[in-house]
């Protein structure tokens, strides 16, 4: 991407290509450490997190005005929560091998 190129915000994971966090970590072996299990799932959900995050980021500094600052970060926040929420219900799902 050309450093003039504002189409698509800097650090932003191309949405057209496979997503690089979609790994099945309880996918693992039946005799694979429960804990690196556990580990990988919760990396990986950090990776997407603060992808999203750095993505926030780097809108704030394009915002112009603190009004606009306050509804991107407010809009975040609240993206972030169900993130959260959402993997919580889908990590207790896996662990204890429900759906």
């Amino acid at each position: 991407m050309a450093a003039t190129d504002q189409s698509r915000p800097v650090g932003r994971v191309d949405e057209a290509g496979p997503d690089p966090f979609a790994i099945d970590v309880f996918a693992f072996p039946a005799g694979a450490n429960p804990a690196m299990r556990w580990m990988a799932e919760s990396l990986a959900f950090a990776a997407k997190r603060l992808t999203a995050q750095s993505e926030h980021l780097v809108a704030l500094g394009r915002c112009g005005s603190i009004v606009e600052a306050q509804k991107l970060t407010a809009a975040y926040l609240a993206r972030a929560a169900s993130d959260c929420q959402h993997e919580a219900g889908t990590f207790l799902q896996r662990i204890t091998g429900t759906k």
